[in-house]
């Protein structure tokens, strides 16, 4: 197939990429899957803030637990300061313990980002309700040169 413009060509291969990511879904007419119910959203809703965001809410005491769901070898090379170390492989088990109640504001993070969004997941499904991930991780962090412990 020819497309006789860039623009044409352009606009096809970005709406190819979009519905291949996952960011332009595509539901099936219910004519076309008797019987089926659309999928459930797979992007499910996080709330997130940036290393200067959570160097903001940590300062302000917006957060009472800074989560560290890294390994402890990991926790133990750097971390945030004042903040609790539960590895996201306990996370299920420990939380109720560690973290307080379902009230409780909590900043998590991980190494960049992506097991503090799945603990993030976790903790909201065990009922938790103001849980914020760290976009970008400790190395987010870093980055923008807040202070870490070791």
């Amino acid at each position: 197939m020819m497309f006789k413009s860039p623009v044409a060509y352009c606009l096809v291969a970005l709406m190819f990429n979009l519905l291949v990511s996952g960011v332009l879904p595509v539901l099936a007419d219910e004519a076309d899957s008797p019987g089926a119910q659309p999928p459930a959203s797979n992007m499910e809703k996080v709330q997130e803030v940036t290393a200067d965001g959570a160097a903001e809410g940590i300062v302000k005491g917006h957060f009472d637990v800074v989560l560290d769901v890294r390994r402890p070898e990991e926790y133990e090379q750097t971390h945030i300061p004042g903040a609790v170390l539960v590895p996201l492989d306990k996370l299920r088990e420990d939380a109720r313990e560690e973290l307080g109640n379902l009230a409780t504001p909590i900043l998590v993070y991980c190494a960049v980002g992506g097991r503090s969004l799945e603990a993030v997941k976790i903790l909201s499904k065990m009922g938790f309700k103001n849980v914020v991930n760290l976009r970008g991780g400790i190395m987010a962090w870093k980055k923008e040169g807040y202070p870490v412990a070791k």
